[in-house]
């Protein structure tokens, strides 16, 4: 049950609906680094891949302008802008 409830937690289908970011951000990716991480066991390769991902764009989480743009054309109806900070915490160094 507890495997279970890992695939729930953020369930993004990765449709892409929640883009274009206004700064560029790209949540589908960010969110599948993350089941890596949450679902597959895949730690450091969830990580090495979110610091070559903000290395590669020249992005910090701090570019989110917590505008609600995403969560408005989710039709998970995901809180993206939570997720996002989620995942930051876990996944960046």
């Amino acid at each position: 049950m507890e495997e279970i409830k890992k695939l729930s937690e953020l369930y993004c289908t990765g449709c892409k609906y929640c883009q274009p970011c206004p700064v560029g951000t790209d949540i589908p990716c960010i969110f599948e680094m993350y089941t890596y991480y949450n679902v597959y066991g895949l730690k450091d390769h969830a990580r090495n891949m979110m610091k070559n991902y903000l290395e590669k764009e020249g992005k910090t989480f701090a570019d989110c302008k917590k505008c609600g743009i995403c969560e408005k054309k989710c039709p998970q109806h995901l809180a993206i802008r939570e997720h996002l900070e989620k995942v930051c915490e876990i996944l960046c160094d």
